[in-house]
């Protein structure tokens, strides 16, 4: 309406819309504001309250001394300095992302249904007649794409699981040396100390190469897959317009109509693939 005002010369309505614009650009603003920073609270609460659980049982009763004995966990420091912030971090990023999506979902999906409308076509000499097959066509186009995705990434979490271990285990290396500096300075263990530290980086470089080209093979899919994806919507709306047998018979749909169906498809696809795959 804004726009259409703006177009007309109508200066009676302009200011007011004007208004009411500024009005709706402040909420946005200070929704979009607050949406991170009360997500920075939660994060940051629910950390504090899961490290100060871990530290307690980490100190009760000498655990941390039986742990040091048995060596089944490394670095139990590390985990619970970076791993609880990974996982609050990660976890409540997910959950407002999910809830957003899901809203833009909804609003999509209802907004698709209705612009596909019913569409018949005949198949092995039966009559067939879909409601809403844009709808079945995102779907089908998203769940395909979630698991092929989960195929060629399914090794990432060992690899990233890896790199990390490699990477605490490098950084206690480093502290045992900070902490041990004046023994190693009167026996001059810099050589051996040296020899030591350079097997840790080759273990980080290790599993970084690692990483790096399970990256670039799901690279290869994700990239593919996003550049598809609109296409993908226009090539289906088209069987809107034609039917088999290269008729160019029109069916009873309004051009319009079905530009608007592909954009609203090739929206639909990306929120439900960022609600779904990230």
């Amino acid at each position: 309406m804004f726009y259409d005002t703006l177009c007309t010369y109508d200066s009676s309505k302009l200011f007011g819309l004007m208004k009411e614009y500024a009005i709706y650009i402040a909420l946005y603003i200070g929704i979009f504001v607050y949406q991170d920073w009360f997500t920075s609270l939660l994060v940051i609460r629910w950390r504090s309250a899961l490290t100060a659980q871990f530290v307690d049982s980490w100190l009760a009763k000498r655990t941390f001394y039986r742990m040091s004995l048995t060596g089944k966990i490394d670095t139990p420091d590390q985990r619970i300095a970076e791993d609880i912030n990974l996982f609050t971090d990660k976890l409540v990023s997910m959950v407002v992302a999910f809830i957003i999506n899901a809203g833009r979902l909804s609003s999509f999906m209802i907004i698709l249904w209705q612009l596909s409308g019913v569409q018949r076509f005949t198949l092995f000499g039966r009559e067939w007649a879909i409601s809403g097959y844009l709808v079945w066509v995102v779907i089908i186009y998203t769940v395909v794409g979630t698991l092929i995705t989960h195929l060629v990434g399914k090794k990432l979490h060992g690899i990233s699981y890896a790199r990390q271990r490699s990477e605490a285990d490098f950084r206690a290396a480093l502290l045992r040396k900070y902490d041990n500096a004046e023994q190693i300075a009167l026996y001059g263990g810099e050589a051996q100390e040296k020899t030591y530290l350079t097997r840790h980086l080759s273990d980080v470089a290790r599993s970084w190469r690692q990483l790096m080209d399970a990256k670039r093979n799901m690279g290869f899919f994700t990239s593919g897959y996003n550049a598809c994806q609109s296409d993908c919507a226009y090539f289906c709306c088209a069987a809107c317009l034609f039917i088999e047998n290269g008729d160019a018979r029109r069916l009873n749909a309004d051009p319009q109509r079905v530009c608007s169906g592909a954009r609203c498809a090739g929206k639909l696809e990306q929120t439900v693939r960022a609600k779904w795959i990230g």
